[in-house]
């Protein structure tokens, strides 16, 4: 079976023997999928059972074999019976080498982060796990933006400006804030649990939503954009927030950028490629404006301080 996609102009084409490997893969980026066929692939993914060369590539956590090249990742895997390859590992690896194949492109960048956008802007909500990325997009999902990104974001910088690509992926949200938004948001909530588009997943810490359909539309770029540093302060009664410096913003940048050697798509970091990162993130610094944000329980109110921080940029 041949999947093709597009992805941010990189026509890729997936060949595996997995049915199932592909429904995952449309559920979080179906958005990409193009019926046509693409008569020549910038990047080749094929997932077969079997043992292969282990001296041509690298053993996964999982024990499976995967042989990169700059062009193509072919997987040799022992089983494909649930979810976990594709979670733990083949999901990582084709975000890894979109995101070096980016780069190479397009001088995008990857980071942890959530989006969504309207009107053409990115509102890119960066920071570590649990920090509130997915609540703050969710609420303002559920208020008219689209969803971009939950877990990773491109931020390329091109001559003049800088474009923000998404990948949209599914979605998971604390308990605490599930609870908060079927409370305040129930017609949206119930009318998704009853056509099976709400998928709650019980856990002693967590339960989880997996569904793009909190969002009433899904967008994968924009050309502008603001990025947002939540932190929690759930004791306070207000929002806060205010500017980072862009000498201070390129610093934050480093923090959370993703780079995909760590999947061993690059073995090493040269000079020439360090000061190109570093020109990026001065330039990225440079036209994007940030905010640390403090943002309290109530994420109606949040989305109204950050709909302010957004109308407070005369370039909008």
């Amino acid at each position: 079976m041949k999947q093709h996609l597009c992805v941010h102009g990189l026509n890729i084409r997936v060949e595996t023997e997995f049915e199932y490997l592909l429904q995952l893969l449309k559920r979080d980026y179906g958005i990409f999928f193009v019926e046509q066929k693409v008569d020549v692939a910038d990047i080749i993914i094929r997932v077969v059972k079997g043992e292969g060369d282990k001296k041509r590539g690298i053993i996964t956590p999982m024990d499976n074999l995967c042989i990169i090249s700059e062009e193509s990742m072919f997987f040799f895997i022992k089983t494909m019976s649930d979810e976990s390859f594709y979670k733990r590992e083949f999901r990582k690896y084709f975000t890894a080498f979109i995101s070096w194949n980016l780069f190479l492109a397009r001088n995008a960048l990857c980071f942890h982060s959530s989006c969504v956008s309207k009107n053409n802007i990115g509102i890119i909500f960066m920071g570590e796990s649990g920090c509130g990325k997915t609540s703050l997009a969710v609420e303002m999902g559920v208020n008219g933006y689209d969803y971009m990104s939950n877990e990773l974001t491109f931020i390329s910088s091109e001559i003049d400006n800088v474009y923000i690509y998404g990948m949209p992926q599914e979605i998971n949200l604390g308990a605490e804030a599930l609870d908060w938004f079927e409370k305040n948001y129930p017609e949206r909530f119930c009318l998704l649990e009853n056509e099976g588009m709400l998928k709650l997943e019980f856990t002693e810490k967590n339960k989880r939503i997996y569904s793009q359909r909190i969002f009433e539309k899904v967008s994968t770029s924009c050309y502008e954009g603001i990025i947002i540093f939540p932190e929690p302060d759930l004791y306070a009664e207000v929002p806060f927030f205010e500017k980072v410096p862009p000498e201070n913003l390129a610093i934050q940048l480093m923090r959370y950028f993703l780079f995909p050697s760590e999947w061993k798509f690059r073995p090493y970091i040269d000079e020439d490629l360090l000061e190109k990162l570093e020109n990026i993130f001065i330039d990225i610094a440079n036209k994007i404006p940030a905010y640390h944000f403090r943002w309290t329980k109530n994420h109606e109110q949040n989305r109204k301080v950050i709909e302010k921080i957004i109308n407070n940029n005369t370039y909008m």
